[in-house]
């Protein structure tokens, strides 16, 4: 048996945080104190040389902003590492929140970022935690996502999806910050990619036990099917009974048309991922990483790209610039790049990634 603060320090460690290195903690100004003393005495244990830095939200109007000043921005850069522990929900994450130009600035500096999404239940960072067999799958599929051109989705539900990636690369997202420039999120296993942004046209059917997730407010397990008409590379038309009108509801108050732009697209890849039957254990990091699972995003994919390898900032390279970032995770879908099967209603089925 380990205790949590010897777990957290494990974590840690697969990012390369030893004796003496530089480490920024970092927290909104509401925090679990109990939690954040667990992460403070895991990098002591570790003998880091580190600072806790508590940064309250900052807003401009109705709209957040980022979080740091000039101040923290040196500081970041400074540092080997940022460990970013997240109140979630209600607060929103300093990476997500900080303006791209910012964190691409602390990325290029070699700083790398590990964001914690706090709070998880204790049985959730345990049983999330990255396995050797994870980090491999998933930057195995990076690879082939970085490589491919097109990309091809499909369901028995009536998804027919066609989208292209040129030049666009692959994302890997293990939990493990331990390359310079790296960013990530513990807990979280998937492969992504931010496809051209007018290039998705077909049919995406949201069915009955998948799952609608975003910060801003639309967050629920889908009960009823939802078919979407995609036309280059914007939703067109939502049809179904009353998740659909909800969600057309939903986009059409940011009164932005870049809110019905694809995102980014992918799969899960981590085992230890739960669906929402699970109960209190279900959570974000479920959603996103379930193993087989197909996601695809709407709204902003502008984030800043790493210098890493398969590191996209947050989800991708894009240009796609608006307030939202609604996503959509999906089960029981085939997943094609370049015509090659790499998941079969659910399943990762290639084996260069399985």
């Amino acid at each position: 048996m380990t205790s949590l603060t010897e777990t957290i320090g494990e974590a840690l460690k697969l990012s390369k945080i030893e004796e003496n290195e530089k480490t920024i903690l970092v927290s909104s100004h509401v925090y679990d104190e109990k939690l954040l003393e667990k992460f403070e005495t895991a990098l002591n244990n570790l003998g880091a040389d580190f600072f806790t830095c508590k940064l309250p939200p900052r807003a401009k109007g109705r709209l957040l902003t980022g979080p740091a000043g000039s101040l923290a921005l040196y500081a970041f850069k400074e540092a080997d590492i940022v460990v970013d522990v997240i109140s979630w929900p209600p607060q929103v994450p300093p990476a997500i929140v900080m303006p791209a130009e910012k964190l691409r600035a602390v990325l290029e500096s070699g700083t790398r970022w590990l964001t914690f999404m706090i709070p998880m239940p204790e049985a959730n960072l345990r049983r999330l935690f990255p396995s050797e067999a994870m980090i491999k799958r998933t930057f195995s599929g990076a690879k082939l996502m970085q490589e491919a051109e097109t990309i091809h989705i499909t369901s028995e539900h009536g998804t027919d999806l066609t989208l292209n990636k040129k030049g666009r690369n692959g994302h890997a997202q293990v939990g493990v910050a331990d390359k310079p420039g790296r960013w990530d999120i513990f807990g979280f296993g998937l492969v992504a990619t931010a496809p051209i942004e007018d290039s998705a046209n077909g049919t995406l059917v949201i069915n009955a036990n998948d799952y609608i997730q975003e910060a801003g407010g639309m967050d629920m397990a889908v009960t009823e099917p939802v078919r979407c008409t995609i036309k280059d590379g914007y939703i067109t038309k939502i049809e179904g009974g009353s998740i659909a009108s909800l969600l057309k509801r939903h986009l059409a108050d940011y009164g932005n048309k870049e809110s019905y732009g694809v995102s980014h697209i992918g799969w899960g890849t981590h085992e230890g991922a739960v669906w929402i039957d699970s109960g209190p254990f279900f959570c974000i990091a479920d959603a996103e990483s379930h193993l087989g699972n197909m996601q695809i995003a709407f709204g902003k994919n502008i984030f800043p790209p790493s210098p890493a390898e398969y590191c996209g900032g947050v989800v991708g390279w894009g240009k796609r610039d608006c307030s939202s970032h609604i996503d959509f995770d999906l089960l029981e879908h085939d997943f094609c790049l370049d015509d090659e099967l790499i998941v079969r209603k659910g399943k990762i089925v290639n084996p260069k990634c399985s």
